[in-house]
């Protein structure tokens, strides 16, 4: 069935798919590409709005854009109430799934209190990622996860040469980091705001240079997605082998779609109902 011919039905196949899937659908190369999800994916991602680079109005007087507006330097004094942090430019869509970024530390600085994470676009750019309840971070000084304020001990530290990366998994609402390939583990959970890329920074000379995917990842980000998918294809699998017991209509008849909207949690009826319209 050709997607130019059904440009309408189209629209309205996506007005009726819930968040779940809609979020499913913009995870990158995770399924070959004959199929139907693939298909409608690369149709729906067009129009993503992903970040990009530093934003000079998003950033605190202390922080130096620098390297086409992809590296971070400290210029301030370094004492302990001039922290710096800097922004993206635009906000990491929530539909695409999972998304990742990585920085390189150029240079450590007199104290590595460099900062990775995330930050809803109100939080204080005066503070490290982590340090207030609307921003969340990893810190090379001691090797925290930071949230509300509070460090709890997640990694290693990190230093000069180091690469450092950060994705949110927004298929389970979850955080988590790499250091140079290596996946640490979880580090946040229950994520629901609207997020930017942040980093901060507090002590003299600190430098990096971020990747927001014009080159290659160190981590495997790929793989690691496609993982992911892998296991939600195989609970469908394992769903589909149950009587269908919710009530929910999803026939299609002529092409017309069914009245009863389609429920948010029922994920597995609507991948079936994609694949209906794209075979």
């Amino acid at each position: 069935m050709s997607i130019v011919r059904h440009q309408p039905l189209l629209g309205q196949i996506f007005a009726r798919l819930s968040f779940h899937i809609r979020k499913l659908l913009y995870v990158t190369s995770l399924v070959a590409t004959h199929s139907p999800l693939l298909v409608l994916k690369n149709k729906l991602i067009e129009n993503l709005t992903l970040p990009t680079c530093w934003e000079k109005n998003d950033s605190f007087r202390y922080i130096d854009i620098i390297d086409d507006k992809l590296g971070l330097l400290y210029s301030g004094p370094g004492n302990e109430s001039d922290a710096a942090a800097s922004r993206a430019n635009n906000p990491i869509p929530s539909d695409i799934g999972i998304y990742y970024y990585e920085i390189e530390i150029i240079d450590e600085g007199e104290k590595k209190n460099i900062g990775i994470g995330f930050s809803e676009p109100n939080a204080s750019l005066n503070r490290l990622p982590g340090w207030d309840w609307n921003s969340y971070g990893y810190h090379g000084d001691d090797g925290n996860r930071f949230w509300c304020g509070r460090g709890i001990r997640y990694g290693p530290l990190f230093s000069k040469g180091d690469v450092v990366g950060c994705g949110i998994n927004y298929l389970n609402q979850s955080a988590f980091y790499t250091i140079n390939g290596i996946h640490l583990g979880t580090a946040f959970m229950s994520l629901k705001g609207e997020y930017y890329p942040m980093v901060g920074m507090r002590s003299i000379d600190e430098r990096i240079l971020v990747n927001f995917g014009s080159k290659p990842f160190l981590f495997d980000i790929n793989n690691y997605s496609k993982a992911i998918f892998s296991e939600y294809l195989k609970r469908w699998e394992e769903r589909k082998k149950e009587p269908d017991d919710d009530g929910v209509n999803v026939n299609i008849i002529n092409n017309i779609l069914p009245d009863v909207p389609i429920l948010d949690d029922d994920f597995y009826d609507e991948v079936d109902l994609a694949s209906l319209f794209f075979p």
